[in-house]
């Protein structure tokens, strides 16, 4: 199993757009192939800040999310209320 963390900064005023399109995407997200689970963050002292943590069977099916149309529509929608490029991090645990 692995863990992704994304990490977003969202243009000033734009929050509560952004979280309306997290609440749909993760909804949308847990019926993709090898999804285990996930949520959002925000800073609490950066509103702007957010982390979206998710868990997923593999690797293999993180690549395929990645790559997939469905992720594509979602970033289409939210790439104009970024500001600035996502980070991804992909985690696993150590000797497993």
């Amino acid at each position: 199993m692995i863990k992704v963390i994304i990490e977003r900064f969202v243009a000033e005023s734009l929050e509560s757009t952004y979280l309306n399109y997290m609440q749909e995407t993760m909804q949308e997200l847990s019926k993709f192939p090898g999804y285990v689970k996930g949520y959002s963050l925000q800073d609490k002292h950066d509103s702007r800040h957010f982390i979206v943590i998710s868990n997923w069977k593999a690797e293999c099916h993180w690549d395929k999310w990645l790559h997939s149309n469905e992720r594509r529509a979602v970033i289409d929608r939210i790439q104009p209320l970024l500001d600035g490029p996502e980070k991804h991090t992909i985690l696993e645990i150590p000797n497993q």
